[in-house]
């Protein structure tokens, strides 16, 4: 059975950085690669760095939380439940992608489940300092 994120931390203690090393892994992310680097250092202040294993369900379908996470190493498989309970493989987020965005925008429930495919690095920020730069 996959371990949530939460489960997960305590296992892997959060990577502490630099904010060099913040900024230089921030800027692997498509979306965030043309931002300043005042933008960027304030990103990194509001970002925690979370380990997962391959096969961890870093969020679920339904669940709450509003939070962007940006993958910065590893492959992920985002999921959708069907009304018939069925589970529909959407598509793969790697290096350099990102999700939570439509929680985040919306302040809906997920919807979709996110589970890593293998071992990865990402950035969880909140909403709020996510948004505030698009």
């Amino acid at each position: 059975m996959a371990a949530k994120l939460g489960e997960v931390c305590t296992k892997l203690p959060e990577r502490l950085m630099d904010l060099t090393e913040a900024r230089t892994l921030l800027r692997r992310v498509r979306i965030l690669a043309d931002l300043r680097e005042a933008e960027l250092d304030a990103l990194a202040a509001d970002t925690t760095w979370k380990s997962v294993l391959a096969g961890d369900e870093v969020i679920s379908h339904l669940d709450e939380g509003n939070q962007v996470f940006l993958v910065i190493d590893g492959v992920l498989r985002a999921r959708l439940e069907t009304n018939l309970g069925r589970q529909v493989a959407i598509r793969q987020i790697a290096a350099g992608g990102y999700f939570g965005d439509i929680a985040a925008l919306t302040d809906a429930p997920r919807s979709l489940s996110i589970t890593a495919e293998t071992n990865a690095l990402l950035g969880e920020c909140r909403a709020d300092a996510f948004l505030g730069l698009m």
